[in-house]
């Protein structure tokens, strides 16, 4: 017993769906009734406001960003135009459009009272008018195109409503724009006598850097210098082979191997060699005992060819010749002696200059950067004023010319078929409300009637085995109100030679409860019999 009152609990709990699909088609009527009252009612709405309080729509649309913008310019321009364009940019105090704060502007009050007090509203009611979204008619994500929609029941005014909007929307926007155009320039005017002070002192440095350092561009005045060291160097060498050469010489004379003429050859020598390269020329002091010894030499070769070695002309021009060569010996060495001397002044002093202009070389990498940094803070501080005095003429050129930034690229204009209310979408609501109200007016209708519809609610209710089950037959209807006696009824059907009925009478009755209902009423009754029977 307890396990079945808690299946029925459990059974009571749950929602069965099909008992409310039966419930439905029992209440069909008031379902059908209550779904064709709503949606006549809903159809009569939607007229009575499309005909008397129609709602119309009319929109423009304005171009608020430049689709074409050369805001890039500078990439490709060089640096004076990425610093103008930087600096213009710095002056205009240019951000990225916020759109969702631009159209909450554009719906205050700010620029709504004027509109409204003129069309005799409220700006509150008026901003419930306007919707504004970004996008246009063919890409809705054109964030650079605001679509303003007005709504109202009469086309006339609101036609001019939408054209006093884009007046005032399109004032705003040029207001905007001088008012930026002259505070730019204002800033622009504020920042130009420093930049110019900045350039001039900066100028004023450089001009004191090449005075004191005697040198205007100490970068190309480094180069010249370079190769004025690597001349020096090549002389220095040439005096130092020279120097080689002559000492050469004197080991020769020395040796004995270096005779009067060769010492002649090897002396020009020595002038062709310094000639251009500031040489030394070897001269001996008596030119005349050269000449004597060249003679003499002479003398004996030709006597030599005539006579014998022992012969008195040959001993007498040798003993000449031995006479001058220790003389002729000492005067080459000392014409020898004299040029290395001099050769060595030379090298010195040479030696001397490339030191001096090594140490003003070395000087120079230190000027090289001083110099190139003064040069580069002077060169930004040039683009930067030149920046300046561009950027203030355009915005002169800009405040002069007054355009409006913003561009009406779709005209006001009214939709002269009302869009509210919308007759499609109000009978389907209405369809839908006169379903769902039918259904609940169905159901609450069938749950006010306590009446069991089928067995199964009466053991549901009672909670006890349901015996038997009889059927509700349409011969029996009417019974008490008649106040027929039944038994004569089933007693005159069951006769086939019944004379108080016409046979017309008979044929129906019997067509009626013969066959299945009379079998299915019987059988019920056995069936209760023997439920009883068991139970005793």
């Amino acid at each position: 017993m307890q396990v079945r009152e808690l299946n029925n609990t459990a059974v009571g709990d749950e929602i069965d769906l099909r008992e409310l699909w039966r419930a439905l088609k029992r209440r069909k009527r008031v379902v059908g009734a209550t779904f064709v009252a709503i949606l006549i009612l809903s159809g009569c709405y939607t007229a009575y406001q499309r005909i008397f309080r129609p709602v119309y729509e009319g929109s423009f649309q304005l171009l608020i960003t430049d689709p074409i913008s050369d805001e890039n310019r500078g990439a490709t321009g060089g640096g004076e135009i990425v610093s103008n364009s930087m600096i213009e940019s710095l002056a205009r105090n240019s951000t990225k459009s916020d759109i969702p704060t631009l159209i909450e502007v554009l719906r205050s009050p700010m620029l709504l009272s004027a509109i409204a007090s003129r069309f005799d509203t409220t700006t509150a009611a008026l901003s419930n008018q306007i919707t504004i979204k970004t996008g246009g008619s063919k890409q809705m994500e054109a964030e650079g195109v605001l679509t303003i929609t007005l709504t109202d029941r009469e086309p006339a005014r609101a036609s001019e409503i939408l054209k006093a909007l884009k007046t005032d929307y399109l004032g705003y926007s040029l207001k905007q724009r001088q008012q930026r155009l002259n505070d730019g320039l204002r800033f622009l005017d504020r920042q130009a006598p420093a930049l110019q002070a900045k350039t001039g002192e900066l100028q004023a440095q450089v001009a004191l850097f090449r005075q004191k350092n005697n040198q205007l561009l100490p970068t190309e005045e480094g180069a010249a210098q370079k190769l004025k060291i690597a001349g020096i160097e090549d002389q220095l060498r040439l005096l130092q082979v020279e120097e080689l050469r002559l000492l050469s010489m004197r080991k020769s004379i020395e040796a004995g191997r270096l005779t009067a003429r060769s010492f002649q050859d090897n002396a020009g020598g020595s002038s062709g060699t310094g000639g251009a390269n500031q040489g030394v020329n070897v001269t001996v002091a008596n030119p005349s005992l050269l000449e004597q010894l060249t003679k003499v030499e002479e003398q004996l070769a030709e006597a030599r060819a005539k006579f014998r070695a022992e012969s008195p002309t040959v001993r007498s021009l040798t003993a000449r010749r031995d006479q001058l060569l220790p003389l002729l010996k000492g005067k080459e060495l000392d014409a020898v002696d004299a040029a290395l001397a001099m050769n060595n002044t030379k090298i010195a002093a040479v030696q001397n200059q490339e030191k001096t202009l090594t140490r003003e070389f070395q000087k120079q990498p230190q000027l090289i950067k001083q110099y190139e940094a003064l040069n580069q803070k002077l060169s930004i501080a040039q683009e930067n004023l030149a920046g300046f005095i561009k950027a203030r003429e355009n915005f002169q050129l800009e405040i002069a010319q007054r355009t409006v930034p913003w561009q009406v690229i779709a005209p006001a204009e009214i939709n002269p078929n009302p869009v509210k209310p919308s007759i499609p979408r109000n009978l389907a609501l209405g369809a839908v409300l006169g379903l769902v109200a039918g259904a609940a007016a169905g159901l609450l209708r069938d749950r006010m009637d306590h009446v069991f519809h089928h067995p199964g609610e009466v053991q549901q209710e009672l909670q006890l085995p349901l015996l038997g089950h009889i059927p509700h037959v349409e011969f029996f209807a009417g019974v008490r109100e008649e106040k027929r006696f039944l038994l004569e009824e089933l007693d005159s059907l069951g006769s086939a030679n019944d004379k108080s009925t016409t046979a017309a009478d008979a044929q129906a009755k019997n067509a009626e409860f013969t066959g299945y209902q009379r079998f299915f009423y019987q059988e019920a009754f056995r069936n209760l019999f023997s439920s009883l029977r068991f139970l005793n």
